[in-house]
């Protein structure tokens, strides 16, 4: 791929360039082509191409995930997309990546109206269950708030249900040279899932390794047991 440096590219400069590399005076190193210096007009080969593995990896942490998904609306209509109001869907995301930026959590995923979100992965600290459970209440009082907004201007209201698990987790970035993503992953993602598709408008449940590591900070309901899909036994939930 021959990129243009200074101006439009003269036809001389071009030919020049292709009778320099059949003559073998193009560098060729380890990474691939080099650059032909050609003076102020200089030309490059910017082809670059590495042999070298992917230097990802993964590693164990602590993690507590956040899953969120609105409800309600409906905000957007697949029938009929020019009639889609997406108003009262952004007035939540904004409120809601509000609230999870002051508790410094992560955003791993945010599509349409669902919000996935981890706390301890990149940068742990002690506090990660209490920040993350804190920002789950406080993310429901925001959606309070906004649909009281949604009232006075006759917008229609959305809930919300928020899904906590804490455990163990591989944490690290995944892909290739061309697009990685960090992320979290273990059974816990799928747990936080799972209760988050359980709760109901307004609720926030947790799972009984979260209410442990903050039983201190929040008031919660006696445990609940229920089955859900991908578990052969019941799990253990809790309503904060």
């Amino acid at each position: 791929i021959v990129q243009r440096v200074h101006g439009l590219m003269a036809a001389p400069a071009v030919h020049r360039l292709f009778k320099a590399a059949h003559k073998g005076k193009t560098q060729r190193g380890h990474a691939g082509r080099q650059p032909i210096n050609q003076g102020p007009g200089t030309l490059r080969l910017a082809a670059q191409t590495s042999m070298a593995p992917y230097a990802f990896s993964l590693v164990s942490r602590d993690v507590t995930v956040l899953w969120a998904k609105l409800r309600g609306g409906p905000v957007t209509d697949s029938q009929n997309p020019d009639a889609a109001d997406l108003e009262p869907l952004n007035r939540c995301l904004a409120k809601l990546i509000e609230v999870i930026t002051r508790y410094q959590g992560t955003i791993d995923q945010l599509s349409g109206d669902a919000i996935k979100v981890f706390f301890g992965a990149e940068n742990p600290r002690s506090d990660d269950v209490q920040r993350a459970v804190m920002c789950a209440v406080e993310m429901q009082m925001a959606m309070r708030d906004l649909n009281m907004e949604h009232m006075r201007d006759r917008v229609p209201q959305v809930f919300m249900g928020i899904g906590l698990s804490t455990g163990k987790a591989l944490a690290g970035r995944i892909g290739s040279d061309a697009f990685s993503h960090f992320t979290v992953m273990g059974d816990l993602v799928n747990l936080a899932f799972r209760l988050q598709a359980f709760s109901l408008r307004g609720q926030v449940l947790i799972s009984e390794e979260t209410y442990e590591r903050c039983w201190g900070l929040v008031s919660a309901t006696a445990p609940m047991q229920v089955f859900v899909k991908g578990y052969s036994q019941p799990i253990t939930m809790r309503e904060l």
